[in-house]
């Protein structure tokens, strides 16, 4: 929700950035899931890491100030968690421009053997 808030959100991008390398997972998600009660909800409704980064990436996106947001979500890329770098990526992409400096470690990606 903080990260639809565009320029009033931008208050808690501090908060967002330390949630970036928070490894909490809804693990109720996962039960429900393996059970088959429901299909695997997105990786930002169920990991802290990856909702931090698109929220991150739309308030930046919203404010137009990079700042350093880009680089702390580019070290996403760099996770072993295939969500992680998927939301990563996500994230970059709406910030466009502003993550430009970014678009060689996305490009790192495309021979990813999982999903990023």
């Amino acid at each position: 929700a903080v990260g639809a808030m565009g320029r009033f959100g931008a208050s808690q991008a501090e908060s967002l950035r330390e949630l970036l390398v928070d490894g909490f997972v809804e693990p109720a998600a996962t039960a429900l899931t393996v059970g088959g009660c429901r299909p695997r909800l997105p990786a930002t409704w169920r990991k802290a890491s990856c909702a931090a980064a698109l929220a991150l990436g739309r308030i930046a996106a919203y404010t137009g100030e990079a700042s350093d947001i880009a680089v702390d979500i580019g070290r996403l890329l760099e996770s072993t968690d295939w969500e992680e770098r998927l939301s990563a990526c996500e994230a970059l992409a709406e910030m466009r421009s502003l993550a430009s400096g970014r678009a060689e470690a996305v490009a790192g990606l495309f021979g990813d053997s999982r999903y990023a």
